[in-house]
């Protein structure tokens, strides 16, 4: 099962919490397909794992460490050569799209200060795990060629081009009338699909619970039923929002 954007912004928020301002003093690679960063902070270390094993992604901050094999991949020592003693400055997320990118400052030449960005792309079977600088790739854990993709090349030295952005309205920062009127001019049998159609960031899973929350489950997107799930839907969409910024609805 694919992660949701609305899934990585709540996971966004936590490495915010728990990572921002953190220096990276270890990189390892538990097997070709994961990476673990070892980070110090103020009073304590942490760390965070990427696995994109089979296609099925996953980022979080581990509660026990995996073991690590006794020689390196060559990408974990590109890595270490150019994350280690780097601080995490920034952890973002391109929109409600399934990217999340660290930026990490570096200490370079003349003491000037570097940033590089590490892009965890949570995309499925092209999952992948990018190092940049100043946009251009410094390596990858997985390479793409012309041949392999007609979009963009995921190559040393070649521009950082981000996979297509998702089409569709944000159910956190658009207006619950005009995610309403959007699913409205779809062709669905109900608003539930009409809604996921409408949106990004959002799957199957969320979209029934968060409608069945509010009621709106297998409402007609027109006529009446448009006017009753336009109140409905503005009263779920408070919800994902509060949900997603930690408060109490």
């Amino acid at each position: 099962m694919n992660i949701e954007g609305l899934t990585l912004k709540l996971l966004t928020d936590t490495l915010n919490e728990e990572l921002l301002g953190s220096k990276i003093y270890k990189v390892y690679m538990p097997n070709p397909q994961s990476l673990l960063l070892l980070v110090r902070r103020t009073r304590d270390t942490s760390s965070l794992l990427a696995d994109m094993h089979n296609g099925s992604c996953v980022l979080y901050l581990p509660q026990q460490l995996p073991e690590n094999p006794e020689t390196p991949p060559s990408f974990c020592m590109l890595l270490r050569k150019h994350l280690e003693e780097g601080r995490i400055t920034k952890i973002s997320q391109s929109g409600l799209d399934r990217i999340i990118t660290l930026e990490i400052d570096l200490l370079g030449a003349s003491s000037k200060i570097i940033t590089k960005k590490l892009i965890f792309e949570l995309t499925g079977k092209n999952s992948n795990i990018i190092l940049t600088q100043d946009d251009v790739i410094i390596d990858s854990l997985k390479h793409v060629n012309a041949a392999q993709s007609s979009y963009r090349t995921i190559l040393p030295g070649k521009a950082y081009i981000a996979p297509p952005p998702q089409e569709g309205l944000n159910l956190l920062t658009d207006e619950p009338a005009k995610i309403v009127q959007a699913a409205n001019s779809l062709p669905a049998a109900n608003f539930a699909k009409a809604f996921i159609s409408a949106t990004t960031g959002v799957g199957k899973m969320t979209t029934m619970e968060l409608l069945a929350a509010a009621d709106i489950l297998r409402l007609p997107v027109t006529g009446a039923g448009y006017r009753q799930t336009a109140d409905k839907y503005a009263d779920a969409s408070s919800q994902a929002s509060c949900l997603c910024a930690h408060q109490p609805y």
